[in-house]
């Protein structure tokens, strides 16, 4: 497949679109979502994700070390997708475990939580205010 977001994923075998893989979750069900959205949704969405980090790394608001209090990688992909609909006029749905993928590919640090599809990430609450939320 030639989609960036697609070779993205391919590169971390320990997320899948929904997130980390955990408990007895497998990718089974990953070619489904693919074919649902399609490759062109999720490569505008690699674009999205990667102008909002952009944006993120500008306002110098990173904290030390990944954390989950003021949310993690599934409330921020959230904030992505209100970013998408401010910046492009059109929300955009964001996955997960791309968002997740995004962070690594930028360089930004992230932990999985126990059990959990989601990410510690290291955004505070100084990051919340920086992008007006």
């Amino acid at each position: 497949m030639d989609s960036i977001a697609y070779q993205i994923m391919q590169k971390y075998p320990d997320l899948c679109l929904n997130g980390y893989l955990y408990r007895d979750r497998n990718k089974s069900t990953e070619k489904d979502t693919w074919d649902k959205f399609g490759a062109e949704h999720y490569d505008k969405a690699v674009v999205i994700i990667k102008d909002f980090l952009n944006s993120l790394k500008e306002s110098n608001t990173f904290l030390k070390d990944p954390t989950d209090t003021s949310g993690t990688s599934y409330g921020w992909k959230h904030r992505v997708e209100e970013y998408s609909e401010k910046k492009f006029g059109e929300r955009h749905w964001i996955a997960n475990g791309l968002f997740i993928a995004m962070l690594r590919e930028m360089g930004i640090p992230e932990k999985p939580i126990f059990d959990s599809p989601n990410a510690k990430v290291p955004f505070g609450k100084k990051t919340l205010k920086a992008i007006g939320f």
